[in-house]
């Protein structure tokens, strides 16, 4: 569905708000502008809860261009989380690391080890893993913070990393552009209007507000994430293997 018929049927279908005077002005309970506002949040909050919009190939959300002596890189906001990381023209994957594995794993020398200032360094070269968690901004820009580690020299610039992320919308639906399709799935088009209706009998005076009607909608949605987060993990599932004769992590040049 288009974000024009999803806004037809919020408004007509689940809210019943259709009526309007034949002439004089309009008696709808909710604007319009409003009813996309509430659709846009319930599209972006079906996508975050769900983790749904999985992106690789999209250059602005999925490829951080290395540079000279800089281990930080903040990622697009739209992006929720990293799943994999490839650097450059490797073939497989670099592994994830945590800021506590990469800052204080010590040196194997008995007499250093608990020396918070002899954790073990790599001189800066190629990419060998990464992290996420070193921060995420609050307020406007709550990107996250990708780290890789060692840090980049001047051989490595401008050469790419690849990722796979689950994002947010890359854009909000707009009464501007009624023919925009929601990025998620078409079987979930409907169950992201449970959360608008549950906004709009919320967020209104006495005459248009329903406690009832809105708790509804709100454990409808709750229900519709619930079962399209097990969608998404059925059709991505695969089963744990076992490799026999691999050691402990190691980096080696």
């Amino acid at each position: 569905m288009n974000a024009g018929e999803l806004l037809d049927e919020l408004r007509r279908n689940i809210l019943r708000d259709n009526s309007s005077l034949v002439a004089g002005d309009d008696d709808r309970l909710w604007s319009d502008d409003t009813l996309m506002r509430y659709i846009n949040e319930g599209y972006r909050r079906f996508a975050k809860r769900t983790l749904m919009i999985r992106d690789g190939s999209t250059p602005e959300f999925t490829q951080v261009p290395l540079q000279d002596g800089v281990t930080l890189y903040q990622l697009n906001p739209v992006v929720l989380t990293v799943r994999s990381l490839k650097y450059h023209e490797d073939v497989g994957d670099l592994p994830r690391m945590s800021h506590q594995r990469l800052d204080t794993s010590p040196r194997a020398t008995e007499d250093t080890y608990w020396d918070v200032n002899t954790v073990s360094s790599m001189a800066p070269g190629r990419p060998q893993t990464w992290t996420t968690d070193e921060e995420l901004r609050a307020g406007p820009d709550t990107s996250i913070t990708l780290r890789v580690y060692p840090t980049p020299s001047a051989t490595e610039a401008g050469n790419v990393l690849y990722l796979r992320v689950s994002r947010l919308p890359a854009n909000s639906m707009s009464l501007d552009d009624t023919e925009a399709l929601p990025e998620i799935p078409e079987d979930y088009h409907l169950d992201m209007l449970h959360w608008a209706a549950f906004r709009a009998y919320s967020n209104h005076d006495a005459d248009g507000g329903d406690s009832t009607a809105a708790t509804k909608h709100k454990e409808a949605f709750e229900a519709c994430v619930l079962e399209a987060t097990r969608d998404a993990h059925r059709r991505t599932f695969a089963t744990m293997g076992f490799a026999v004769g691999r050691g402990p992590f190691g980096w080696s040049r």
